[in-house]
């Protein structure tokens, strides 16, 4: 039963999400502010993720580049799940889901029972990250999609640092920028059009691309 002066429950959400100093925390708050149905839940999140922001000298925007998980996957693009005697080792598909390789290079559904060799411990610790991955990894993107997509529509851009760093430099997000079209220093006469491909900026005649240190990156519209 509600006691007297209790919150009400549409209220919960995003005071848990204020309150919560985990990483993971942030995405969902931004998330709320924009896509949540009702109005007093959205103003409220958008209220506390420009407080965040503001507190980091960041716009929203920034923020939201800035927490993306990673899904466990680190900077080589790679789950590394330790085992103690052998190492398993998650990429990311074509699909976006998470496809598992044994320390032979065979791609397996799910981790082994353990050895006598390996460590009980570590062993646990890599079932459960690798449980959390897989859930992480869908949910990461299928928000960064529909974000990329809003970023396209409103025409916001990065400058060319921030965009290398958050974007094409994360393991996750950058799966997601090279299948789309950029366009360094949108608008402008000098505009030129280019795709990551392989570790490389390339453009339509794939010729190597290097963004200037004052440029500006945006995504490609079909209608420009």
């Amino acid at each position: 039963p509600a006691r007297a002066g209790a919150r009400r429950p549409r209220d919960a959400p995003e005071d848990a999400l204020a309150a919560n100093p985990q990483p993971a925390a942030s995405p969902e708050r931004l998330a709320l502010s924009r896509r949540f149905r009702q109005a007093t839940v959205q103003e409220t999140a958008q209220r506390l993720a420009g407080e965040l922001a503001e507190r980091r000298g960041w716009t929203a925007d920034q923020l939201a580049d800035r927490t993306v998980q990673t899904a466990g996957f680190e900077d080589d693009g790679l789950l590394h799940l330790d085992l103690g005697s052998r190492e398993y080792v998650g990429r990311i598909t074509p699909a976006f889901t998470l496809e598992l390789t044994s320390d032979a290079g065979k791609v397996v559904k799910a981790l082994p029972a353990p050895r006598a060799q390996d460590d009980p411990e570590l062993v646990a610790a890599a079932k459960k990250q690798l449980t959390a991955s897989r859930k992480e990894l869908k949910a990461v993107v299928a928000l960064q999609n529909q974000r990329l997509y809003e970023a396209m529509c409103v025409g916001r851009t990065w400058t060319a640092s921030e965009w290398q760093e958050y974007l094409l430099g994360h393991p996750v997000m950058s799966r997601l920028v090279e299948r789309l079209v950029w366009v360094e220093n949108p608008g402008t006469e000098g505009a030129r059009p280019f795709r990551p491909d392989g570790g490389a900026l390339v453009d339509a005649d794939d010729e190597d691309v290097e963004l200037g240190e004052g440029s500006t990156v945006g995504l490609a519209h079909a209608v420009l």
